[in-house]
C-alpha cells in the first residue's frame, strides 16, 4: 500500500525556516516527528505514539449576536440551537482545564464557534483562566469580534490584559459593512490599548485580524492604516476560507503589495502579518500535522481540527464530560483512523490545498524531514528556544 504521508514537498507558497510562525513549531520538532512516525507504521504495525497536543482551541459559545454572512457556523447554529445553552457549563469548562493541565496542555485559546464574550458568565469563565494561570502555569488567548468589550466591567477587562498572552480582535464582516458596529470596534480596540498604555502590569498582546475578502479590498487597505495608527501591536491579515466570496488571484496581488509597502517602515514590520494565499500540495493535501492542536467545542465535543464544521461527524473523537479525560479518546486507534481518513476536500475546500496555518507547519516540517535537514532545523531550534519560552505569546500555535 502506498504511503500517504511520505510525499515529498511540493510547490506553493514560499515557507522560510527562519520566520517568527516557523520557528515557533520548531520547538515541537520531537512531536512532530513522533506523530508522522505513528501514522507511517500504523498500517503495518499497529502501533502509534501521538502526542498530546500543544494547543487547546476551546468554544465557550455558540452564541454570537452579528450573524455575519461569511460566517463559517451559520449552516449548523440550527442544530446546536435545539439544545437548552449554547454555553459550556461552568464546571465543565474547569474539568476541561483541570484534565489538560494534568496532561501538559498548557496553551488555551478562547474562541468559537460562537463569541466568547457572549457566554452569559464570561466573567467566570475568565476568572477561571486566571486561576489556572496562577496555579498551573497555563497560557491563554483570546479571539474575540470585539463588539461585547464595552459590556465588560473594568475588573474583568483588567484580569483579561494580566493574564493572557494575548487579545485579538477579528474585524467582522458586519463591522466592515455597518458604520456604528465598526466605530465601536476601533472604540473598543483604543479602549483596550488606552488601559494597558495606563498600567504597567498588563502584559497581553492586543491585535486585530482582518480578512480579505472579494468585496472589501479597498476598506481593508483603509482598515489596516488605522490599525496601525491606532497602536495595534499585531495584525494579522489573511484571505477568507469561504469560496463564495474569496478574492480573485488579481486583489491578492494588489493588496499584498500595497500591504507590503506598509511593511516597507520599520515601526510595522514587526506587528504587520500578511498571509493571504493557500499552501499548495500539488501531489495532493493529506493533513496529518492536525494532533498539534485539540478543538473542544460548547458541549465538551473533541475535534481535531478547527475546521470541524465541515464534517463534523468524521472530525469528532469524543466528548467531554464530569467524568472522563482527553486521555481516553487521544492517540486511540479510532482517533488514528479519523486522522488517515480526513477528506480535505471537505474539510478544507480543496484536496491540493489548505488556507490554514496548519497546512503552511506541515509543509515547512514536510521539507526538513524529505530533505534531512533534522540536524540542522535541530541547531536552530535550540538555539531559539530559550528566546521562544521568554515571550508567552510565542508558545502559542
Amino acid at each position: 500500500m502506498r504511503n500517504q504521508f511520505q510525499n515529498p514537498v511540493d510547490s506553493g507558497k514560499e515557507l522560510s525556516s527562519s520566520s517568527g510562525m516557523n520557528k515557533r513549531v520548531l520547538q515541537y520538532y520531537d512531536d512532530i516527528q513522533r506523530i508522522k512516525n505513528s501514522l507511517n507504521s500504523y498500517y503495518l504495525l499497529k502501533e502509534f505514539d501521538i502526542p498530546y497536543p500543544k494547543m487547546a482551541y476551546i468554544y465557550p459559545t455558540y452564541q454570537c449576536s452579528l450573524s455575519c454572512k461569511n460566517c463559517m457556523y451559520k449552516d449548523h447554529l440550527t442544530e446546536y440551537t435545539k439544545n437548552e445553552s449554547l454555553d459550556m457549563d461552568i464546571s465543565l469548562f474547569r474539568n476541561i482545564l483541570q484534565d489538560l493541565s494534568s496532561l501538559g496542555v498548557m496553551n488555551v485559546e478562547f474562541c468559537g464557534g460562537g463569541e466568547p464574550l457572549e457566554h452569559s458568565s464570561i466573567d467566570k469563565l475568565i476568572e477561571l483562566a486566571s486561576e489556572f494561570r496562577r496555579n498551573k502555569r497555563m497560557d491563554f488567548g483570546l479571539l474575540t469580534n470585539g463588539q461585547n468589550i464595552s459590556g465588560l466591567d473594568e475588573s474583568t477587562v483588567e484580569i483579561i490584559l494580566e493574564s493572557f498572552a494575548y487579545i485579538r480582535l477579528s474585524y467582522s464582516e458586519r463591522a466592515s459593512a455597518d458604520k456604528k458596529l465598526r466605530e465601536e470596534y476601533l472604540c473598543n480596540l483604543a479602549k483596550l490599548i488606552g488601559y494597558k498604555n495606563e498600567n504597567n502590569k498588563l502584559k497581553a498582546t492586543i491585535g486585530s485580524k482582518l480578512l480579505l475578502t472579494s468585496k472589501n479590498k479597498d476598506q481593508l487597505l483603509k482598515t489596516v492604516f488605522e490599525l496601525l495608527k491606532l497602536g495595534v501591536e499585531h495584525l494579522k491579515v489573511k484571505s477568507i476560507r469561504s469560496r463564495d466570496d474569496e478574492p480573485s488571484p488579481e486583489d491578492l496581488i494588489q493588496v499584498e503589495e500595497e500591504l507590503g509597502s506598509f511593511k516597507s517602515e520599520k515601526t510595522v514590520k514587526n506587528v504587520l502579518k500578511v498571509d493571504l494565499g493557500r499552501t499548495v500540495f500539488l501531489h495532493g493535501f493529506k493533513c496529518w500535522i492536525n494532533p498539534l492542536s485539540v478543538t473542544i467545542d460548547p458541549y465538551g465535543g473533541i475535534y481535531i481540527c478547527f475546521n470541524f464544521h465541515n464534517d463534523p461527524e468524521n472530525m469528532m473523537i469524543g466528548k467531554y464530560n464530569e467524568n472522563n479525560s482527553l486521555s481516553d479518546f487521544w492517540g486511540k486507534s479510532k482517533h488514528i483512523e479519523k486522522i488517515l481518513n480526513i477528506n480535505t476536500k471537505k474539510v478544507c475546500k480543496a484536496d491540493n490545498s489548505c488556507n490554514c496555518r496548519y497546512a503552511d507547519y506541515q509543509k515547512m516540517m514536510e521539507e526538513i524531514f524529505w530533505k534531512g535537514l533534522s540536524t540542522k532545523y535541530g541547531e536552530v531550534n535550540n538555539e531559539s528556544k530559550s528566546a521562544i519560552e521568554s515571550k508567552r505569546i510565542q508558545k502559542f500555535l
